[in-house]
């Protein structure tokens, strides 16, 4: 079933697209199985489902499998680029089967079950996703432009990445604020936020790039803690925090691939149900021009390709008719509707703040 104009029908010729596709992006040879699994029985119980909610994976490896949604309404895709973005999402989902703990969010939660569990859990989820979009791109390179295509997309469109002077108080800023310069490097109007959101966003930028190159699940944690410290100080304290805010932390969920599951949520939490070095403030060590997050790699970096430019949205620019084509995933490929040097029909504001006056904000990266 067809849910938008905007998509893919629901069919098992897809499914099966989809499983042939995700037997490479999830090896179980990498993967610590159970007692009594073997690689033949993962490749045999593995399975893609389809989701009308939020795409997610399986917390368990006795039952492995993900869910991936075929409505891409929020990228505005159909046709080809709509199987590249649902290819995406499918190779995101396989990463966290590879790369996560996702059993560890509800202990995570708990820690907050003073009313901010429900925010722990996002930002916890918004920081893991950073980690394991860099590592798969990284190894499966074909999908970085269809990657920074959709969060151009996203950035393009002000429903669905509202800018800052659009939202009315600190907490709201906030929110929305990190979501953006997670995903995509930069925070739409950033100067009209209110100035202790620009305090926090400053110091969250630093802490958003240096859990990409953080290997070790227990120190993501504690990169999502010190988050956490921050935004605390300007979103309000549940049960204090306005109906509205509750309902803007349930939507981010619902917007980003979250992982979530009502069960998940303390029950006394009160809601609703590349290797690059990093100095001491979390900067990057670029000495050899290995591309970081968000870059396509420099010319003495890994690969030794040409380096490409990516706006302040994720998108790729260069290519004279806004072309994304991927390679090296068989995810296909397909035009992006760019202008003459790719960068799409408008180009967001640029966050010279959270970039150290770089001309735009490809160091800083995405979904």
């Amino acid at each position: 079933m067809t849910k938008s104009e905007y998509g893919l029908d629901e069919s098992d010729a897809l499914r099966v697209l989809l499983e042939d596709m995700a037997a490479n992006y999830v090896d179980p040879s990498d993967l610590d199985l159970p007692a009594g699994w073997d690689e033949e029985r993962f490749k045999e119980e593995f399975e893609v489902r389809f989701t009308d909610d939020t795409p997610h994976a399986s917390g368990s490896l006795d039952d492995p499998w993900v869910a991936v949604s075929t409505d891409t309404e929020s990228y505005r895709a159909s046709g080809a680029q709509a199987l590249r973005c649902i290819v995406d999402t499918l190779s995101h989902e396989c990463e966290h089967i590879r790369k996560s703990d996702l059993g560890g969010k509800r202990e995570f939660m708990e820690e907050y079950d003073d009313g901010y569990a429900r925010l722990a859990g996002m930002v916890l989820n918004v920081l893991e996703d950073q980690y394991i979009d860099r590592t798969r791109t990284l190894r499966f390179r074909g999908l970085k432009k269809t990657h920074a295509w959709k969060i151009r997309r996203m950035m393009e469109s002000d429903e669905f990445r509202q800018p800052m002077g659009d939202l009315d108080g600190p907490g709201r800023q906030a929110m929305e604020g990190f979501i953006q310069l997670a995903h995509a490097g930069t925070v739409k109007g950033f100067e009209d936020a209110d100035p202790e959101v620009q305090e926090a966003l400053t110091a969250v930028r630093p802490l958003v790039y240096r859990v990409r190159f953080t290997d070790d699940q227990d120190a993501r944690v504690d990169i999502s803690r010190e988050v956490m410290d921050i935004l605390v100080d300007v979103v309000p304290k549940r049960p204090d925090m306005p109906e509205w805010l509750q309902d803007l932390i349930r939507e981010l969920m619902d917007e980003l691939e979250t992982h979530m599951d009502e069960s998940e949520v303390p029950p006394d939490a009160d809601f609703d149900p590349d290797d690059a070095e990093v100095d001491e403030d979390g900067e990057p060590v670029d000495e050899d021009g290995e591309g970081g997050a968000g870059e396509e790699d420099g010319e003495d970096g890994e690969g030794g390709e040409e380096m490409e430019e990516v706006d302040a949205a994720g998108g790729e620019s260069g290519d004279e008719d806004g072309d994304g084509d991927g390679d090296g995933d068989g995810s296909g490929a397909g035009d992006a509707d760019g202008d003459e040097d790719g960068s799409g029909p408008t180009r967001n504001r640029r966050l010279v703040e959270l970039t150290e006056g770089r001309e735009d904000a490809s160091h800083v990266r995405i979904e």
